[in-house]
């Protein structure tokens, strides 16, 4: 800049006033924060962790005003991983700048627009994109593997609930002359039902 310091610092004021302006920015404490333009995210960004590596996440739009697509920076032969098994929704890797030559790696998720950056500095945004490609991975990969167990977990349930009406019709059917098998059907159907809820308990009790 062919500006002088007092220039640059009333600058550097005027934009702080202007961001604090916008009801839809995080507010700026000083002129300071204003210096590599990375204020501009809307409320909502929240601080947390995953996997232990501290991270940040909103369910409102991109948090950056130079935010891309981790595809839009390296070429990849893919537009996202995806988080179920029937291909309903995605996770894409993105690349957010934040000024000084930084880029931070994350994702967004397109089941809920949720977007998760980590806290992890990259020097240039191809590096950036790369771990942001990796970060939807894993993450795709996880959710995928939990959306099987939780429709694994409620298909057992269904057997299960069919499971004790049959037991509940032999019941009513085992003194009946009539139904002369009625009693060794009941005793297997018992044997059936323990070992579903056998299984429920080791493997799917916490989905249903």
């Amino acid at each position: 800049m062919k500006a002088g310091a007092p220039a640059r610092l009333a600058a550097l004021r005027a934009a702080m006033v202007k961001h604090n302006a916008n009801p839809n920015y995080r507010h700026a404490d000083s002129w300071r924060d204003m210096r590599y333009g990375n204020l501009t995210s809307p409320r909502g960004l929240t601080q947390g962790t995953n996997g232990g590596k501290a991270i940040w996440y909103t369910h409102d739009g991109p948090a950056f005003a130079r935010e891309h697509d981790a595809g839009d920076v390296i070429r990849m032969r893919h537009e996202g991983y995806y988080t179920d098994a029937h291909g309903d929704n995605i996770a894409v890797g993105i690349v957010a700048y934040i000024g000084k030559s930084r880029w931070l790696a994350g994702y967004r998720w397109t089941d809920n627009d949720e977007r998760v950056y980590f806290a992890e500095l990259h020097d240039s945004a191809e590096d950036a994109a790369r771990m942001a490609d990796e970060h939807a991975r894993v993450f795709a990969e996880a959710e995928r593997e939990y959306c099987e167990r939780g429709e694994a977990a409620r298909a057992l349930q269904d057997r299960i609930d069919e499971t004790r009406e049959r037991v509940r019709e032999l019941c009513a059917l085992r003194n009946n002359p009539g139904f002369p098998h009625a009693r060794e059907e009941l005793r297997e159907t018992l044997d059936t039902l323990r070992d579903a809820l056998n299984e429920r308990a080791a493997d799917h009790n916490d989905f249903v």
